[in-house]
């Protein structure tokens, strides 16, 4: 089995507290209270503001914030993570939205679970509680929700087949292209995606792990959060094919629906790799390479091809 070098707990560039606007961090205090102590995130790639914030009351929230004029993109993302938390509901392993406020910036107060980040790389029990979420999220089938078919999502991943095959050459052209078309009938489903379900996006408590970060959930297959989630578990070298034929979930899947998955993924991390490292996000790239090496590797070994 490979073992990618382990990404190191890095993150995106994000504004501390101090630095937020008068006039946001008044709102955000009107809302919790006034802020003794700020704690920035310490994981993920997104550069927005993301801290856990202390009243003097004691109470703690976590904040995500994002000027609509300097980071349009980031704010964006977070104006939609607060429609679908606001849709989603309480009945889910998902964190709840207590607040949400639009102006020059967008802000959201999600409430503050007791827990932490899982650790990088994965130790098992902490990917078996993450497994557990998804499996949770696997059953729910929300069909009020006019989410977007997951395939959809990915809809021009054939034309990164280059970027795949440039950092791959040994793959065979037409058996990753064969796998790509079988993306939007392996992936089919009605049951909700999460669509990002890495280390990063999970909150541990002392009960169950939370899978945050709902900005673009989709629907599809129940396995697919699964098998994405033990694409970062392979990465780490642990033994994720055993996982997959072990899950009740994944194990009687077909291995062609896996493998599509696995050819989709690889081929949109290769693209992304291609593209300019972002200043206010340095270390993005370094975990696409990651994951695209993951994808790979575990691909090859699937299908009998010459491992990369």
């Amino acid at each position: 089995m490979l073992t990618v070098s382990v990404l190191p707990e890095r993150t995106a560039r994000r504004l501390d507290w101090r630095f937020l606007p008068p006039h946001i961090r008044s709102a955000v205090e009107t809302q919790i209270g006034t802020v003794t102590h700020a704690a920035s995130c310490e994981q993920g790639f997104t550069p927005g503001f993301a801290s856990v914030l202390t009243t003097a009351s004691g109470t703690q929230h976590f904040v995500k914030a994002a000027s609509i004029q300097a980071q349009r993109a980031v704010a964006a993302s977070y104006r939609a993570e607060a429609e679908w938390l606001a849709r989603l509901g309480t009945d889910l392993p998902i964190p709840a939205l207590t607040w949400f406020h639009e102006s020059d910036w967008v802000v959201l107060v999600i409430e503050h679970a007791p827990g932490l980040t899982p650790l990088a790389p994965w130790e098992q029990p902490e990917l078996d509680s993450c497994l557990d979420a998804v499996g949770q999220l696997a059953a729910h089938s929300p069909a009020n929700l006019a989410l977007t078919p997951f395939a959809d999502d990915y809809a021009d991943v054939t034309s990164s087949l280059p970027w795949a095959l440039a950092a791959f050459p040994d793959l065979p052209i037409d058996g990753l292209a064969d796998l790509l078309d079988l993306v939007p009938t392996a992936t089919a489903g009605d049951h909700l995606v999460h669509s990002e379900a890495r280390g990063d996006n999970f909150l541990i408590g002392p009960e169950r792990a939370l899978l945050c970060d709902w900005s673009w959930p989709t629907r599809g297959a129940a396995w697919l959060d699964t098998v994405m989630l033990l694409t970062t578990a392979y990465a780490d070298g642990l033994d994720a094919q055993h996982q997959l034929e072990a899950l009740p979930l994944t194990a009687d899947v077909p291995a062609e629906q896996i493998d599509a998955l696995l050819a989709l993924q690889l081929t949109w991390y290769a693209r992304a790799c291609s593209r300019p490292v972002p200043h206010n996000s340095p270390f993005l790239r370094e975990h696409q390479r990651r994951l695209t090496v993951a994808c790979a590797d575990w691909l090859c070994q699937r299908r009998g091809w010459p491992r990369p």
